[in-house]
């Protein structure tokens, strides 16, 4: 019998920070599977001759040479600091293991970067509340128009203003929820997937948004066969796109939109009608970090959040109530309702710049800044300025024609069947 190779002693393998200390994504490095491998991980930071601050992650390892793997679950170096190691003490085996090195963080925030955007939005020309098809909506409140415009133009200005692109689509008579064109599509790697409403109400929205992304997205637009309401039910993450079901969007809709844009789907069930759709209750902060509302999410789907983002913010319900939740991050600046003023703090924390907008009048529908926007993930010219955005929108939208559609390379796939139109029974329940 073989006598097994004596370990090595434990060695220190630093892991420069080479940039941005908010844009790196550690690394660790491990032991070989079956080889007796150790890995100690502790932070320590230097200070520059300039007065600048420089992280580094130590790998405390023994046994023969590692390989690479992930470390953190390519958590940001503010989530390793401030939530991977438990009460400020490194984890795992080493020398350095339960070392505190919450002095060695003290102070010292991430810095986040902006990624340029392109999004898509709808004047509230014709905004109101004539029926009501969620908790928010009462048509016997009444609605200021005017201000809910005034609102809306604060917004997009804003978003002009922090450098990114807003294409328009036109509103029209008798849609007074057009405005909210998050529920008109997702577009995800150039390739959108309209939408199904689940509700009559807005159902000829459809077409005119499918047009639109058509027009938009450089890999086609589809036509979905089940009731899906858009980026209302679907966010991306690195992970996946996370998938609301329980009050629109049918849980079928899942996979076929998990096809259509070639992405892992996690489902997750709301449970409070207050939070209909799922960017009422989540928004996503960044690739690997999402705010939530817990009490809006069934056990199973809580559970399923914490493991995927155990580093998220949760938000408390007050605020949740004001809609903080639909808000729009860049991965720098969060552009959420004003009010929200823990879920502010708590960004400042995680080294996001919290922009707080006055969009109230949005809220009598139920609505607020993410459902009135819809980002357009590689469509055509996404990730840079154009100038011509501020053209007029009538001279701005390209009208797609169904032989445009078939001939300028933005195709417009229809995955129903002829026999089935897709449609929900009409006492069918609002939630699958």
């Amino acid at each position: 019998m073989s006598r097994a190779a004596p370990r090595r002693p434990a060695e220190r393998v630093a892991i420069p920070l080479d940039g941005n200390i908010g844009e790196r994504r550690w690394r660790g490095v491990r032991g070989e599977p079956g080889k007796g491998g150790r890995t100690g991980i502790v932070v320590v930071l230097s200070t520059l001759p300039d007065g600048q601050r420089r992280g580094a992650m130590l790998v405390v390892r023994a046994g023969p040479v590692p390989r690479l793997v992930p470390a953190t679950r390519s958590a940001p170096w503010a989530g390793v600091l401030s939530e991977r190691l438990p009460a400020g003490r490194a984890r795992r085996q080493g020398p350095q293991a339960g070392k505190d090195v919450s002095a060695m963080t003290a102070g010292v925030a991430v810095r986040r970067r902006a990624i340029t955007r392109r999004y898509l939005m709808c004047r509230p020309t014709y905004f109101d509340v004539r029926y009501a098809i969620n908790w928010w909506m009462d048509p016997d409140r009444p609605v200021d128009a005017a201000r809910a415009c005034a609102q809306w133009e604060a917004l997009q200005a804003l978003y002009r203003g922090l450098g990114h692109t807003v294409e328009l689509i036109e509103p029209r008579p008798r849609l007074p929820d057009m405005v909210f064109a998050a529920n008109g599509g997702v577009v995800v790697d150039g390739r959108a997937v309209g939408v199904r409403f689940r509700f009559p109400h807005r159902r000829e929205e459809e077409d005119l948004y499918l047009r639109r992304l058509a027009a938009l997205a450089p890999r086609g637009a589809h036509r979905p066969r089940y009731v899906n309401e858009g980026e209302g039910d679907f966010l991306l993450t690195r992970a996946g796109i996370l998938a609301g079901m329980g009050f629109r969007t049918e849980s079928a809709a899942h996979a076929e939109v998990a096809a259509l844009l070639r992405r892992p789907i996690h489902p997750l069930r709301l449970v409070d009608p207050r939070f209909y759709h799922l960017d009422t209750a989540l928004c996503v902060l960044d690739e690997d970090l999402v705010a939530y509302l817990p009490a809006a999410f069934d056990a199973p789907s809580r559970a399923h959040l914490e493991r995927l983002f155990p580093d998220a913010i949760t938000v408390p319900q007050d605020e949740a109530l004001l809609l903080a939740l639909n808000a729009v991050s860049d991965g720098r600046h969060v552009v959420l309702p004003a009010g929200a003023h823990r879920f502010a703090a708590a960004l400042r924390a995680r080294g996001f710049d919290p922009i707080c907008i006055d969009v109230g009048e949005l809220r009598h529908a139920g609505g607020g800044i993410k459902c009135a926007t819809l980002e357009l993930r590689g469509a055509a010219g996404a990730g840079r300025p154009h100038a011509d955005t501020m053209a007029p929108p009538r001279a701005r939208e390209r009208r797609a024609t169904p032989s445009a559609i078939r001939s300028g390379g933005c195709v417009v796939n229809d995955s129903r069947s002829v026999e089935g139109s897709g449609r929900p029974a009409k006492n069918a329940a609002p939630g699958t």
